[in-house]
């Protein structure tokens, strides 16, 4: 087994497991707020987040991508992550590309993936990072170019993200 195909499978779902990343599998997140805000009011977080408090965006971003507190709704999930990914925070970033990587909430989509990791990554993400490393290998060149011009244009569109 090559060595990229052991550190996939060392990102899969702790929440959904799976033995390998095939085209109808999902990446999945080590770590999120969620599984942090069970045991905190969920209202407080949305009345937080409707106020523009970045990590309370995440939060229920998280909350409503794993069903805590709220119904599970992937759409909604991404709203409020991207609310917090306009700020800069990384988790955020990194969430999104999962969301786009395995079709929840948004299209299918390595390339946006490619750039949310990648984002994520220069905000020190370090799961981010490898998530990024290993998507690269199934892409074009064209792709990558193309991920990595959205991700600098994302940057300078968005200066409280720096």
């Amino acid at each position: 087994m090559k060595f990229h195909q052991i550190l996939m499978m060392l990102f899969i779902a702790v929440f959904i497991s799976s033995p390998a990343l095939a085209a109808d599998e999902k990446l999945t997140s080590e770590d999120s707020t969620a599984s942090k805000t069970s045991t905190i009011d969920i209202t407080k977080i949305q009345e937080a987040a409707e106020k523009g408090d970045a990590k309370a965006e995440a939060s229920l971003g998280d909350a409503y991508y794993f069903g805590k507190g709220v119904p599970k709704n992937y759409y909604e999930s991404v709203k409020w992550l991207r609310k917090a990914a306009d700020q800069g925070v990384g988790a955020a970033e990194r969430n999104l590309g999962f969301a786009y990587y395995n079709g929840e909430g948004a299209p299918r989509d390595k390339v946006l993936s490619y750039m949310w990791f990648d984002l994520a990554a220069a905000h020190g993400d370090k799961e981010a990072s490898q998530n990024r490393d290993m998507i690269e290998q199934s892409m074009t060149a064209e792709q990558l170019a193309s991920a990595q011009r959205m991700a600098s244009d994302w940057l300078q569109q968005h200066p409280k993200a720096k």
